[in-house]
């Protein structure tokens, strides 16, 4: 049986803008986006992902599964 895969979620330049908006380095995060290539991205998404599977997947899947469906 092939399991189906399910996107959970994204990330953006955008989404860093807004993650340094109220702070001093602001303008130099939006230089520095105008300049990250592709794989710069895609570096920071894989890293994101790690980090969420390591910290908060498995606990915040059970438990939203639990309220909702249990």
């Amino acid at each position: 049986m092939k399991t189906k895969m399910y996107s959970i979620t994204s990330v953006c330049k955008d989404d860093i803008l807004v993650c340094f908006a109220e702070q001093k380095n602001y303008d130099k995060v939006k230089e520095k986006l105008k300049n990250m290539k592709d794989s710069d991205m895609k570096y920071l998404a894989s890293k994101l992902a790690d980090d969420y599977c390591n910290q908060l997947y498995w606990i915040s899947l059970k438990s939203i599964f639990e309220d909702r469906f249990l």
